[in-house]
């Protein structure tokens, strides 16, 4: 099977506009000539293509989008979290039923307690499930709240 970064085509373009028509969305890009892949003038008109875009800025650096940055803080934070003794300790109070679990006691355990509370079956999903990676910024936030106050 051909690996698609080998039978990519790159190039930078420009958005020129955005469409919908009774088939889907239609996007309009602007290639410079001297941009062009030479395989895409002898494709025919219809061909298909995998597409993959990233918005760079005027230096040509990759933008991270500002929903894929939050989830990526927020899966950073869920980590450092599970390492934190202190969040130990207040997973143990929010999250664990005293009468069926003992609270966690070490990284392990804080992320199976943590994950079985969001629902969710890896902390990678906070990346994708929203609902549960706004669950979790409330609960580190009364964490950090609760830390707040008792260093006062």
């Amino acid at each position: 099977m051909t690996e698609v970064k080998d039978a990519a085509m790159s190039f930078e373009a420009v958005k020129m506009s955005f469409s919908q028509d009774k088939e889907g969305y239609v996007l309009k890009l602007r290639i410079h000539p001297n941009d062009v892949p030479e395989d895409m003038f002898r494709d025919w008109v219809g061909s298909r293509y995998m597409a993959v875009l990233v918005k760079v800025d005027e230096e040509g650096e990759p933008v991270m989008p500002p929903e894929k940055a939050k989830a990526d803080k927020t899966l950073k934070m869920a980590h450092a979290l599970c390492r934190n003794e202190k969040f130990w300790k207040y997973l143990g109070e929010v999250a664990v039923d005293p009468d069926l679990v003992d609270p966690p006691d070490d990284p392990d355990q804080a992320a199976a307690v943590l994950r079985d509370y969001l629902g969710i079956t890896s902390r990678s999903e906070l990346k994708t499930n929203k609902e549960a990676r706004e669950r979790f910024l409330g609960m580190a936030g009364e964490f950090e709240s609760n830390i707040q106050g008792v260093k006062k």
